[in-house]
């Protein structure tokens, strides 16, 4: 894991200051595909059993982490003890990147949600997930743009209304007990044969196939490519590592919002896609899903100033069990 921060530190700030070097443009997703290309090899050498220190399971009653092994999960060793989806904090660096590992409860999800703007590279630690994407429409080339929208659009395929006003959620900071915190107004009252009418903040999307992913398989999103996505964790839970480039910051604009795929607005299939385009709307939190930050064995908590511990494996024992299958990290 050091290995994979000292690389997130080193490489993320000048991608970043490429990228600023042309203000007004973006790095398109193969740009930035490629620009992450080595961090990508570092989280696939990772060693799950060894980074959340495992323990085998040899009846094959628990989440597997490949190649035939299986373990215990971890969601009930969190501390302090909680329901839902958890969140063990690993390193954040203001501007640059976030990481963190994610982890789930039998059957648990986190709702569709979306990352303005943003990169994320997922390791599947331990477990399985199904896994629902989007792709974001950039209807900036949409040749059959209506002039007298009363929306305007962004650049990342959001809208805004005639006054500017966007729905952007207010972002929990990982010092707060709850992570994922997002509160937006709920859609209004569809026109179906008009979608300027859509409510602020929706989303024009290729729909993609749901998939299930399993450890140790890495994903990645990008500002467009997959970028709204839903997880949902297989029998025996799972743990993913998600490293975010940029972090969540509301103000830089980069949100969080939940979204619901419209039933009202027609789908249209796109024959060169070969994927429906649908609209996401923007809604509330759903009321059944939380995801609490907590704390185990060398992951912890800290202040945005990094005064507090941070995960470090300078203690890991890099040995597997006697038996184990060895998976270099």
């Amino acid at each position: 894991m050091d290995d994979l921060i000292r690389a997130l530190e080193e490489h993320v700030p000048l991608i970043i200051e490429k990228r600023n070097q042309n203000p007004g443009s973006t790095m398109t997703d193969a740009e930035l595909e490629k620009e992450l290309k080595p961090i990508k090899q570092i989280m696939k050498s990772l060693n799950p059993k060894n980074l959340l220190k495992l323990k085998r399971v040899d009846n094959g009653d628990g989440p597997s982490i490949g190649n035939g092994i299986h373990v215990e999960a971890i969601h009930e060793k969190i501390e302090p003890p909680r329901d839902g989806v958890r969140y063990l904090h690993i390193r954040e660096s203001h501007g640059c990147f976030s990481a963190g590992v994610f982890v789930f409860p039998p059957g648990y999800e986190i709702p569709l949600h979306n990352h303005p703007g943003m990169t994320v590279l997922s390791l599947v630690l331990y477990g399985s997930l199904k896994v629902k994407t989007f792709d974001i429409i950039d209807d900036a080339n949409d040749d059959n743009e209506d002039e007298e929208k009363i929306i305007k659009k962004e650049n990342d395929g959001r809208y805004k209304n005639h006054n500017g006003c966007n729905t952007g959620c207010k972002v929990a900071k990982l010092l707060l007990p709850r992570y994922f915190t997002r509160n937006c107004h709920p859609p209004s009252k569809l026109d179906t044969t008009k979608p300027s009418y859509l409510p602020e903040g929706s989303l024009h999307t290729y729909e993609n196939q749901t998939t299930e992913i399993k450890s140790p398989t890495l994903t990645e999103l990008y500002p467009h490519k997959g970028n709204v996505h839903h997880f949902m964790a297989g029998p025996h839970g799972a743990a993913v590592l998600d490293v975010l480039v940029p972090p969540y910051d509301a103000s830089e604009d980069r949100d969080c919002t939940f979204y619901q795929r419209s039933q009202e607005v027609k789908c249209e299939w796109d024959d060169a896609e070969k994927k429906y385009k649908v609209w996401l709307l923007p809604i509330d939190q759903p009321s059944w899903f939380q995801c609490l930050s907590g704390t185990y064995m060398n992951f912890c908590d800290r202040d945005n100033n990094g005064n507090q511990d941070e995960y470090s494996d300078e203690k890991n024992d890099e040995e597997d069990d006697e038996g184990d299958v060895q998976m270099d990290r």
